[in-house]
């Protein structure tokens, strides 16, 4: 912060110095005009000593403007060298970071090279020699046994671990289908291992099915189609395994983008499958239509993703209503105007939000002035409230 209570500049100080002489001449002289009695002179004095003063705060204001300015230059100096300091201590403590983690690594490869060796041996039964499996030999490793042994050097604790080990693994150890099928089904985490393992088991049908089979969340095993060999990806039973997964239809071959295939990918798939990949001359085929809606529970939108057919199709649009009350408002003005088409509605969304619906507000003008209808409405809420206070009484 700069200091204002600093002398002044040696410029400023000779300006400032002239200026109180000058003053101080005029306040005698304006003592002696005053003393004589020429008040002309006074006011003429009295305008110079005016003059004078506001010349001293002009210097005093330029003084304290030079002051500032070099002060301010000055801490920014010395920030700009704490700053380059920091950035040098920070640079030494990233490069002496990277080293030890480097040295940590060379040792965890070493480790785990010879950790890998021990489990291959122990799920082939035999000795490793050079990471070769000689002596064939009984497994000395019962399965809860093998599950604690890859446990162990998969994750050794940290989560998160398991594409770090397995890129310090032997390429002969990842190329062998036993030990990877074992760390699939601990770890279930289906591209990583699958991107880890040997060329030959990326091409094994086998390995590929099963890598494909997990669900879990972190399996991500969708991905590992858009990885298979063009042999692969033509394969029918690998196609349905890899729909089954969660693999969008723009990725199979046009081969196969069949009713049957289409069908099996709506009716096996848990996760929401997007109505915009069915094949153009599929989307006018009702029965894929209803497997596509029956897919996307609790979602909303679909009418308005298929032709402008469906939107008057009641049937339909009464199945999109169960699967989505909100579906009622893309329905064609016609069945949003019909009593039991939107009491069906009202009535799906009351029993979810425990006797409300926002979708009394949007209701056709004809329905909210139809006073039978929105008694009708107005006992069922009333119903489904008071069931509701019961239930909270009883608890």
């Amino acid at each position: 912060m700069p200091n204002f209570g600093e002398q002044p500049t040696s410029a400023n100080r000779d300006r400032i110095s002239e200026n109180e002489e000058n003053s101080e001449n005029i306040k005698n002289q304006i003592a002696e005009a005053t003393a004589s009695g020429d008040m002309d002179r006074v006011i003429e004095l009295a305008g110079q000593a005016k003059s004078l003063q506001g010349q001293k705060e002009e210097f005093i204001n330029k003084d304290e403007e030079e002051a500032y300015s070099e002060n301010a230059e000055r801490d920014m100096m010395e920030e700009a060298k704490n700053e380059d300091a920091e950035r040098t201590k920070a640079k030494e403590d990233a490069a002496a970071r990277a080293k030890e983690l480097e040295d940590m690594k060379l040792k965890d490869e070493t480790e785990s090279a010879a950790k890998a060796a021990e489990i291959l041996s122990k799920i082939n039964g035999g000795v490793v020699e050079n990471n070769d499996v000689k002596d064939k030999k009984e497994p000395v490793a019962d399965e809860k046994g093998m599950d604690e042994l890859l446990k162990e050097y998969i994750f050794n604790g940290k989560a998160g671990y398991l594409k770090y080990k397995l890129e310090s693994v032997p390429e002969n150890i990842k190329a062998d289908i036993k030990f990877m099928t074992e760390v699939l089904k601990i770890t279930k985490e289906s591209l990583v291992v699958f991107s880890a393992a040997g060329e030959n088991l990326k091409n094994d049908k086998e390995f590929v099915l099963f890598a494909m089979s997990f669900d879990d969340v972190n399996s991500h095993s969708d991905m590992i189609y858009e990885k298979l060999s063009p042999e692969l990806k033509n394969d029918k039973e690998v196609v349905l395994s890899a729909l089954k997964s969660h693999t969008s239809l723009d990725e199979i071959p046009q081969i196969f983008k069949d009713k049957e295939t289409v069908l099996f990918a709506f009716q096996n798939d848990t996760h929401n499958r997007s109505v915009k990949t069915i094949p153009s001359e599929l989307v006018n085929d009702k029965e894929v239509a209803l497997a596509a809606l029956k897919n996307r529970q609790g979602v909303r939108g679909i009418l308005s993703e298929l032709p402008k057919s469906y939107r008057s199709d009641r049937e339909f649009v009464v199945e999109a209503i169960k699967n989505q009350p909100y579906n009622y408002l893309d329905a064609s003005d016609e069945l949003k105007n019909n009593p039991d088409v939107a009491f069906e509605a009202i009535k799906i969304d009351s029993e979810k939000n425990r006797g409300y619906s926002g979708l009394v507000e949007e209701l056709p003008w004809d329905l909210k002035t139809n006073k039978e209808f929105m008694k009708k409405v107005d006992d069922l809420q009333k119903a489904l409230r008071k069931k509701e206070e019961e239930r909270r009484n009883a608890a």
